[in-house]
């Protein structure tokens, strides 16, 4: 669907200008011009391509255009429209229109009729006339017609110039998507209980993703940095304003906290954090319709202008829900634009009855990740050990590898490759890391490194291929990839709650090498090396490391 485009320009039409004499004193009656506001010509109803204009009933006005006039002061005018029906398929009746004695903003509204022929903006033009005589130049302006097949809103959800933006509601989704999108990439990340924010982004067909906290309304205003969420700040840390279901307030108010579905919210646990995005957004001339196309941009796919969105997962501090289950959570959103008060069209506090709080529903689902054990208790046939036994990161030593294993990306599980038997796709190598968690920290510094990668040296994508082919026979191999990579990827969670005090746990999945293969059964233990400074971005692995890999081969 084409971009909905609004014209700011003012048309000014004749004026009255006179002078009055006073002993002593000469008073000069500036000039009261009369004025079209065309920012705010808008259509009160819905008109969509192929869908005649709604004739009106006994329970709605038909479809017609609202045109503001601005100092009318009394005067009598005959409003005239250009005859664009065979290009567009409509029809707009001409109209007298009486202005009452003032300058505030008055609307005059002209029936419309027809059968669009086309979507997007379409032009519309009218003279103005005054006794007989045309005043000021032709006024043109384009107005929304929605993309064929469109459904037409209920009356109370098409916005007028009496209430100009309506607000449809809140949700919680990858732009328009709900993840996972079958055949993503990552698409077994979503939003899991302790998971230090749903995942960034996911990934299909080569188009982006990214997790968001979406407003979606219909609007026929326009309104720049118009809106944001509240939220306080205390030693640089930001916190949305919010009500949430705790165990007080489900008790105390269980209406607010129950879901669509009948069910109540559950319980807020009191580390859990919800967070979005800050920043200011603007409103625009817009319908909301699932339905419509999403608009791509550089590779990434964004809701049309009727939906104001923040990224949740991209945002500090991370959001972090501590157990699974259905919640209901309100936010807060503030006036930025002094002028355009949109706050008041938003839902009420179910208890204070204070204005500008949004409910959400989501769903976090259990972690198929288990919480970390630094020791997997596996009995190898390599004299290695399983982790890093010097793993502890220290406040000099800030983040250290503990051990690694090949896992399915699809569910997380671990990965037993067949003897003899190359790996193939969609296995992830992943690789753990432990970082010192130091005051006021609220997620782990990611630091670069990639795989140590020389075939001149016999190293395949981390490991050192005389090693492996000694330990598992004659012309096997393993490999991870070859991109770099950042130490806190995938934020994750101790096992042990006392570690979690003291340390992050992340991990880092590369896309294992397809063509791993290893030719007898057991269970081993690799080493997988980093050469220092070895990432592409800063910070790096000062002094590289090593890592201990275990894998095991069936018969």
């Amino acid at each position: 669907m084409n971009k909905i485009t609004a014209l700011l320009s003012i048309l000014f039409i004749s004026g009255l200008f006179c002078s009055c004499e006073h002993p002593g004193m000469e008073y000069i009656v500036q000039e009261k011009g009369l004025n079209v506001q065309e920012s705010t010509i808008y259509v009160d109803g819905f008109l969509a391509k192929g869908t005649p204009a709604f004739a009106g009933d006994e329970n709605e006005p038909g479809d017609r255009l609202g045109v503001p006039f601005v100092n009318g002061f009394g005067r009598k005018l005959l409003v005239k429209f250009v005859d664009r029906s065979s290009e567009t398929g409509l029809k707009i009746e001409d109209g007298e229109v009486q202005l009452s004695f003032q300058g505030d903003k008055q609307y005059a509204y002209f029936p419309i009729s027809g059968t669009p022929t086309q979507d997007g903006s379409v032009p519309i033009s009218f003279d103005i006339f005054e006794d007989g005589e045309k005043i000021g130049t032709t006024v043109t302006k384009t107005i929304p017609i929605w993309a064929e097949g469109t459904q037409r809103p209920a009356r109370e959800l098409i916005p007028t110039s009496e209430k100009p933006f309506v607000l449809l509601g809140g949700e919680i989704n990858w732009v328009n998507q709900s993840a996972p999108v079958p055949g993503a990439q990552n698409e077994q990340i979503f939003w899991y209980a302790r998971m230090s924010s749903p995942s960034t982004e996911i990934k299909t067909a080569g188009l982006t993703y990214n997790c968001v906290a979406n407003l979606r309304y219909n609007s026929i205003m326009i309104a720049n940095n118009a809106i944001r969420p509240s939220f306080t700040e205390e030693n640089g840390v930001k916190a949305l304003t919010l009500f949430t279901p705790t165990q007080e307030n489900i008790e105390q108010y269980p209406e607010a906290f129950t879901l669509k579905d009948g069910t109540l919210s559950h319980v807020w646990g009191e580390n859990d954090i919800f967070f979005h995005g800050t920043n200011s957004k603007p409103i625009s001339v817009g319908m909301w319709d699932e339905n419509t196309s999403d608009i791509l941009y550089g590779g990434n796919r964004t809701r049309p202008m009727s939906s104001a969105s923040w990224t949740i997962s991209a945002s500090t501090p991370k959001s972090y829900i501590e157990k699974p289950g259905n919640y209901k959570i309100y936010i807060k959103y503030a006036n930025t634009d002094a002028g355009n008060d949109i706050v008041q069209y938003f839902p009420k506090h179910p208890v204070t009855g204070e204005t500008g709080w949004v409910p959400f529903e989501f769903t976090i689902t259990e972690n198929p990740v288990s919480g970390f054990v630094v020791n997997p208790n596996l009995t190898t046939d390599t004299d290695i050990p399983t982790f890093n036994e010097d793993w502890e990161p220290t406040e000099s030593n800030p983040v250290k590898a503990v051990r690694g294993e090949l896992v399915y990306k699809s569910n997380q599980q671990t990965k037993i490759l067949t003897k003899g038997e190359a790996l193939g796709g969609n296995i992830a190598l992943r690789i753990w890391f432990a970082t010192y968690k130091s005051e006021g920290a609220t997620a782990p510094t990611g630091y670069n490194f990639k795989a140590h990668d020389d075939s001149k040296n016999n190293w395949f994508r981390g490991f050192y291929t005389p090693d492996v082919v000694k330990v598992a026979g004659n012309k096997s191999k393993i490999g991870a990839g070859t991109a770099n990579k950042k130490s806190n990827e995938t934020v994750h969670f101790f096992d042990d709650p006392k570690l979690n005090e003291k340390y992050f746990i992340s991990y880092v999945d590369f896309n294992a090498d397809a063509s791993t293969l290893l030719n007898k059964a057991g269970t081993f233990t690799f080493i997988f090396d980093s050469l220092p400074n070895s990432g592409t971005a800063t910070p790096k692995f000062e002094n590289g490391f090593t890592c201990p890999i275990n894998v095991i081969v069936q018969e």
